[in-house]
């Protein structure tokens, strides 16, 4: 049995703000006087392809006064005439209370439903003040007739059936994108690039998007580094306020990323990189992705592509390294733990690669679902050390280069503190030195300094102690300040035998400790636990 539950329709209609309404019936008595505002300006052509359109506004201004025949004139004739008809009643009535929202790929603009015509032609009547919304009254007919309009500040401009943009629009087409450009002769470039070299398509090193604007004969070069700033749609921007029936044939897009070649290779097997691929360019061309996502994407075919070759290529930041391996790990600047985890990885890989903005950190981190465990065992070459330390950090939380290090501090336990002597109990300096030598021996010299500084006990002798710790890491003259003379001079003293403890061997170790707690002046002795 049909249910008998009775269901409202939603118009999506809402109250109107008092400016917008006021706005739109300012708009509409504006109209009134000038209709020319909404129809489009022929240029370069004699026919003008609006003219029947333009007889009927002209015939509808006549009767702007009488609302009875306005509202006979929006709902017949032609759609855009219709519209400029009902926004006409605005300014008769003076008042529109309720508006709806109209949604397009460029945001949602709200409008007064009036007369029996489109929703974008009131749109575009009642905001003809907005080029793209504009726009949107003529589009039809531009499709219809295989015309070419552009949308200005000042209005409407019809080249007919040639795609000429007028200067006017192209500069502020241009002037719309959300960057600062340079212009030389017919190419626009962003400070990052020469503008010769990308008329010639001979810029490397930095990869950018290219658009060829070809009615306008203009090239535009944006770099990686701009187009994630912007976080713009570049050919979005530049084509919104076109109206032509074959829009995407104007323009061409392209990623070009010509890399610095590094290293003397035989055979260049990257001389001509690929092109976008016509799926990635068509979700472009329809907005559903940015300039950022459109280079991220290219890079990851290329990373593809570079997979199929005879052999391992290494490209990073655009830097081609051919097929050395070793030249390719030297430019990252790794540390040495960072250096051995990058060769052990690499070589499991054994596969092309491309980086952009690339870190030894950020090259591990993507190859560490596979060979995180071979990284670590470069650093430890203990499988058990490797197993837990794999297990115990995520990798989406902690840096790669963290997890190696803490490695390496888990090693060095295990086989340096480990057969350092243990104490029971130290006189404060030989405490303070002790704590001091393990930091160093197990996380390295950044490690200690910071130790160093949070120590905020002892007397003079123990500040000169840790100053001399200082001097013999050779980090003593930045902190110097935070010193009185007398600490200084007895860490000048003090420094040869805190040297002689951060690099002793365990069997000297107990001997290097009360070495250092003596030439302090201390008769203590220390003895390890047994």
């Amino acid at each position: 049995m049909p249910s008998t539950k009775k269901y409202r329709i939603r118009t999506g209609a809402r109250t109107a703000s008092k400016v917008l309404e006021k706005d739109l019936i300012k708009k509409a008595k504006r109209l009134k006087k000038d209709p020319e505002l909404i129809l489009p300006k022929c240029i370069g052509h004699s026919r003008c392809y609006f003219d029947v359109v333009r007889k009927q506004v002209e015939r509808i201004q006549s009767f702007a006064d009488d609302e009875r025949m306005l509202k006979k004139f929006s709902a017949r004739g032609d759609l855009l005439a219709r519209a400029y008809a009902a926004t006409l009643t605005l300014a008769i009535e003076g008042k529109a209370p309720y508006l709806a929202p109209f949604k397009t790929p460029y945001g949602t603009v709200q409008f007064a439903f009036r007369g029996k015509t489109k929703k974008e032609k009131l749109v575009a009547v009642q905001h003809y003040d907005e080029p793209k919304w504009l726009l949107m009254g003529v589009l039809d007919i531009v499709k219809k007739k295989r015309l070419h309009v552009y949308a200005t500040k000042n209005g409407l401009i019809c080249t007919g059936r040639t795609s000429e943009p007028p200067t006017e629009f192209i500069r502020e087409a241009i002037g719309g994108l959300k960057m600062n450009l340079e212009r030389k002769g017919q190419v626009y470039t962003c400070p990052h690039l020469v503008p010769k070299a990308v008329r010639k398509r001979q810029q490397r090193g930095e990869p950018y998007l290219e658009i060829e604007w070809h009615s306008a004969d203009i090239t535009l070069g944006i770099c990686e580094r701009c187009s994630r700033k912007s976080k713009g749609h570049t050919l979005g921007i530049l084509v919104q306020r076109i109206a032509d029936r074959n829009l995407t044939d104007d323009f061409s897009v392209n990623i070009i990323a010509q890399p610095i070649c590094k290293d003397k290779c035989k055979d260049c097997e990257i001389e001509e990189p690929p092109v976008i691929s016509s799926e990635i360019l068509k979700k472009y061309q329809l907005g559903e992705i940015m300039d950022s996502d459109l280079f991220a994407k290219h890079l990851e075919e290329l990373r593809s592509s570079y997979q199929s070759l005879g052999r391992n290529i290494y490209i990073m930041n655009n830097h081609c390294y051919g097929s050395n391996l070793k030249a390719f790990i030297k430019a990252l600047s790794p540390t040495p733990l960072e250096r051995k985890a990058l060769w052990a990885v690499m070589k499991k890989a054994d596969e092309s690669v491309v980086f952009d903005k690339a870190t030894p950190s950020k090259i591990l981190g993507h190859y560490w679902s596979r060979f995180g465990k071979s990284a670590i065992y470069a650093i430890t070459h203990d499988n058990k050390i490797s197993k837990n330390t794999y297990k115990k950090f995520d990798i989406n939380k902690i840096k790669a280069s963290e997890i190696l290090k803490e490695a390496d501090v888990q090693i060095k336990k295990k086989t340096i503190i480990s057969l350092l002597p243990e104490y029971e109990k130290l006189p404060e300096i030989a405490q303070f030195a002790d704590q001091i030598a393990r930091i160093y021996m197990t996380k390295g010299v950044d490690d200690t300094v910071r130790a160093i500084d949070k120590y905020r006990g002892g007397d003079t002798k123990v500040k000169a102690v840790a100053y001399a710790f200082l001097l013999a890491m050779d980090r003593g003259e930045g902190k110097k300040w935070q010193y009185t003379q007398t600490e200084f001079d007895f860490a000048q003293f003090l420094k040869d035998p805190a040297e002689n403890l951060l690099r002793s061997e365990p069997p000297e170790y107990n001997n290097s400790l009360q070495t250092m707690l003596s030439a302090t002046g201390s008769t203590e002795k220390i003895k390890p636990r047994k």
